[in-house]
């Protein structure tokens, strides 16, 4: 198994999409401990920090069934980090997975609360907009709510936002 240790280390050297990808298949082949991968994540500093968290991103889009199974694991970090970067990932990685109803709520609270502010980063609310469109997605309650958030996103000042809104909106009429 590799250890989130090592893996920290691989990352201070090269974080290149090469070298990401060698870790992501050493994962698959090895195995990682994911508790013990985000209390490292917790003792680094930055970058590095930032790194371990887009390795994740990376390995849950190739993996998306073990990003469902540690979604707790990614919610948890999500929730105790400021960093906008470090944000965007975690975003990025729950918009990936089937989130469960477990943490649904609470993830579809707080996605929306982000993606309707302007004091993130683009990118953050672009992910959080996903997240929350994929949550609401089945729900015959939740995409009238979410179009009640997406019409005014129509006007953002981001061509993006605009985008990934009116695309929302097509889905969900």
């Amino acid at each position: 198994m590799i250890s989130p240790r090592e893996i920290a280390e691989f990352l201070t050297l090269n974080r290149s999409k090469a070298n990401i990808n060698k870790l992501i298949a050493s994962i698959e082949k090895e195995g990682l401990d994911f508790n013990a991968f985000f209390s490292e994540v917790q003792h680094q500093k930055q970058p590095i920090r930032w790194y371990m968290i887009w390795l994740l991103t990376h390995y849950v889009e190739a993996n998306k069934e073990m990003g469902s199974s540690i979604q707790t694991l990614i919610w948890n970090q999500l929730k105790a980090t400021t960093n906008q970067s470090m944000l965007r990932d975690l975003w990025r990685c729950m918009s990936h997975i089937d989130v469960n109803e477990e943490i649904s709520g609470e993830v579809y609270d707080q996605a929306t609360r982000v993606f309707t502010s302007q004091k993130h980063a683009i990118a953050v609310r672009a992910h959080a907009l996903e997240c929350a469109c994929y949550i609401a997605k089945p729900y015959p309650e939740l995409r009238e709510e979410m179009k009640l958030f997406l019409k005014p996103l129509k006007e953002d000042e981001s061509p993006g936002m605009r985008s990934k809104a009116k695309n929302w909106l097509r889905a969900f009429s």
